[in-house]
């Protein structure tokens, strides 16, 4: 029994119909029964409740119960009616070859790859400056061109964000003058620079290694960096950019071992 069903059982379990005492209809009224609710373990320690304590303890709407009401009637078991929904055969679903479709045209993004930021990740970044619904425009644009059918931006964006492991956002710390270089040359000018590069490819991986060393040595590794031109007073309050501000330097010093911060 899935999740959902429990937790209208639950809620069967714990509601009961009553006829009212005193109750003042028309002979032709269809009104229903009221309900009760408790709240408790076994019968014993069961406490009558309102409505409205019924639902926020359990985090539920008035919708909620309506529906188990609803799911009750015709059925003399005690159980509710089990929910159908996704249960059937008529689904429908997108080609393989649109999938692929879609996969290649996200490979073909020209991408950069993280460089001094965060030597663990795989993450890409995508360049130009793109937004998703951007890339879906231009792939909507060329399967048009190519008279080919296209998903929709649901199927795009899903794939996009559980197949693929790439960002829009490249900061502006992971540049580096070399690599840009390197990536922007021709083909001439990128054999004459293809040493210096593999040199610093090199020294990239041997800096982190040393940096991988250093955290699990004795020795007291402090890493510092001065932030300059940090505005005091600092706020989102409109009345801020109105007031005199001092320029602060923050020199902020990092112990690689405790990942203890100084300022």
């Amino acid at each position: 029994m899935d999740e959902l069903q429990r937790q209208r059982n639950f809620i069967l379990s714990n509601m009961t119909p009553i006829q009212p005492k005193y109750r003042y209809e028309k002979a032709d009224s269809c009104r229903r029964l009221n309900n009760v609710f408790y709240l408790g373990i076994g019968n014993e320690g069961r406490i009558r409740v309102c409505k409205y304590f019924f639902i926020s303890t359990l985090g539920i709407n008035s919708r909620v119960i309506r529906t188990v009401v609803m799911k009750q009637k015709n059925v003399c078991s005690g159980m509710l009616k089990v929910d159908l929904r996704g249960k059937h055969k008529s689904h429908v679903t997108v080609p393989d070859e649109l999938k692929n479709g879609l996969r290649q045209h996200i490979i073909s993004m020209p991408r950069i790859e993280s460089h001094y930021c965060r030597s663990q990740t795989q993450k890409e970044y995508i360049e130009g400056g793109k937004t998703i619904s951007q890339l879906y425009t231009d792939y909507k644009k060329t399967c048009t061109d190519q008279n080919l059918p296209f998903v929709k931006y649901s199927m795009y964006y899903t794939i996009f964000n559980t197949e693929f492991n790439m960002g829009f956002f490249n900061p502006k710390k992971d540049q580096c003058e070399l690599c840009l270089t390197f990536a922007n040359a021709n083909e001439e000018n990128r054999l004459q620079m293809q040493d210096p590069y593999n040199e610093h490819i090199t020294e990239k991986e041997l800096a982190r290694v040393e940096k991988a060393n250093d955290k699990d040595s004795d020795r007291i590794v402090i890493v510092y960096d001065l932030q300059a031109v940090l505005p005091c007073p600092s706020g989102e309050a409109q009345s801020f950019y109105y007031v005199s501000k001092l320029n602060v330097f923050n020199f902020s010093m990092f112990r690689l071992q405790t990942k203890d911060v100084t300022c």
